[in-house]
């Protein structure tokens, strides 16, 4: 637990030191995001669950590149009745570049790692932490006041891979 504890301790410093560096070059403010969407487990045993991601992104000045530090959780159920569940907690940065366009939709492209923490519950609880990367993609667009976004990702957790799609604000 200690070790755990460290791992993600030094990521999150990591993560405070990149976005305060990506920060003061930016000339945009920090927009934050939120979101909600479906996981799709690409690993097999696994029934279709849910993801909640939270991040900011920093844009750099004058530049379609952004970098944006994050929070994720997802959770599964397993394909057996009462066998439990699996819940993911992940903890990681991504770098982007926004494609240019002249319409109001922004494509994007993105990728990066981060530090998994699995959380197995059957019969008897499991734990283990797994460094991994997810690559992806979305685009932009005007909701309201705000920006959506629609997202798909391609994430390597270890040992379990996940593809979540996510619906989103950008505020």
């Amino acid at each position: 637990m200690r070790r755990i504890a460290r791992v993600l301790g030094a990521t999150v410093l990591g993560l405070a030191f990149v976005t305060s560096a990506a920060h003061a070059q930016s000339a945009n403010p920090v927009t934050w995001n939120a979101g909600l969407g479906l996981a799709m487990p690409s690993t097999s045993g696994f029934n279709t669950g849910f993801e909640l991601r939270a991040g900011a992104t920093f844009a750099l000045t004058d530049s379609p590149i952004w970098i944006r530090p994050e929070v994720a959780f997802d959770h599964f159920g397993i394909n057996c009745a009462g066998c439990g569940n699996l819940s993911l907690f992940g903890v990681g940065g991504d770098a982007g570049y926004t494609f240019v366009t002249t319409s109001e939709v922004g494509p994007y492209v993105l990728g990066g790692l981060q530090i998994t923490h699995q959380g197995f519950s059957v019969r008897d609880s499991a734990s283990r932490t797994k460094l991994g990367i997810n690559l992806g993609g979305g685009i932009t667009f005007p909701l309201g006041g705000e920006s959506g976004y629609v997202e798909l990702r391609y994430v390597a957790a270890g040992d379990f891979d996940l593809i979540p799609i996510t619906f989103g604000l950008r505020f």
